[in-house]
């Protein structure tokens, strides 16, 4: 989700369910979760990354946002949750 306007809104939030799955939030790009969860890396084999601003080894980037989300919860395989980010703002 890259962008000031850009805006990706769900109930709740899944990457990486039983698969392999990415979501990068850039560039003040906002992710709304009104159901209040985003889960990370849910089932056998899956790997859920979040990135905020850059991906792990990429250039930082300026934040994006999550809003009503009232918890991050990683699943039983891998959930990554990554900070790369180029600006202090209270993303």
């Amino acid at each position: 989700v890259d962008g000031q306007n850009s805006l990706l809104e769900t109930f709740n939030m899944y990457v990486g369910t039983s698969g392999t799955g990415t979501l990068t939030l850039t560039n003040s790009g906002t992710l709304n979760v009104e159901g209040g969860e985003v889960y990370l890396g849910v089932f056998e084999p899956a790997v859920g990354t979040l990135n905020i601003g850059a991906a792990h080894g990429e250039a930082a980037a300026d934040a994006g946002y999550i809003t009503n989300a009232t918890k991050v919860e990683f699943g039983s395989c891998e959930g990554v949750f990554v900070f790369n980010q180029t600006n202090n703002s209270d993303a």
